[in-house]
């Protein structure tokens, strides 16, 4: 059963060669690509990494969830507790944050809702 799909396969190749090669080639460039962009990061990462430690030992890093406990033994850093976080929030912040969700919401709901005013039935139904 497997031989049968094995020279299929083989078949299928060889009489459509160009398509074949086309699809070798976008996976090596996909490939490439990938590889360099996730070494490229990194050399970035690295070179942002030490232009802080220049900067010294000041430098507050935030991270999420589990992986924040691996980094802070990792970097000898200390690890917020619950308490700090209550008393890093002021009402000005809060409020702020309030408003400006209000406002974005506001403004973004608003230029949608004007845009499907002005919209023609017959064009909102047309390619459905």
């Amino acid at each position: 059963m497997f031989i049968d799909y094995f020279k299929i396969a083989l078949r299928n190749l060889r009489s459509r060669q160009i398509r074949s090669w086309l699809t070798i080639l976008g996976i090596v460039i996909g490939v490439f690509l990938i590889i360099s962009m996730v070494s490229l990061s990194e050399g970035v990462r690295n070179s942002i990494e030490k232009q802080l430690k220049m900067v010294g030992g000041d430098v507050i890093m935030i991270m999420p969830g589990e992986f924040a406990d691996f980094m802070v033994t990792m970097i000898g850093g200390l690890k917020l507790s619950d308490d700090d976080l209550e008393a890093s929030i002021t009402p000005q912040l809060v409020i702020f944050g309030l408003v400006f969700a209000f406002l974005v919401g506001s403004v973004s709901g608003f230029l949608l809702a004007r845009q499907a005013a002005k919209l023609k039935l017959m064009h909102a139904l047309r390619y459905e």
